[in-house]
């Protein structure tokens, strides 16, 4: 998807902190919605906010976990040994 330049904004103070106000097409065309949780990501001259990907645990995964699509069947031959089994 190519970039989209809307209306100039700047920063603004906000309480102790700083905000910039996007305009509502803008939010449309990123397929953001109010209240989305977001990662902001401070580059060079830049910053870049997207949508946070959700997380999913190793509990999820396994449940989605189908032997004969996989063609496998799920056999430990070791014990777990660090963040894997959270």
């Amino acid at each position: 998807m190519p970039d989209v330049v809307t209306k100039p904004s700047k920063v603004a103070q906000w309480g102790n902190s700083a905000a910039v106000r996007l305009a509502a097409a803008t939010l449309e065309t990123a397929h953001f919605r109010l209240e989305d949780p977001v990662d902001v990501i401070a580059r060079d001259g830049e910053i870049v906010i997207r949508k946070q990907r959700p997380r999913v645990t190793m509990a999820e995964l396994l449940a989605r976990f189908d032997p004969e699509k996989h063609r496998h069947s799920l056999q430990f031959d070791v014990e777990p040994a660090g963040t894997e089994t959270q």
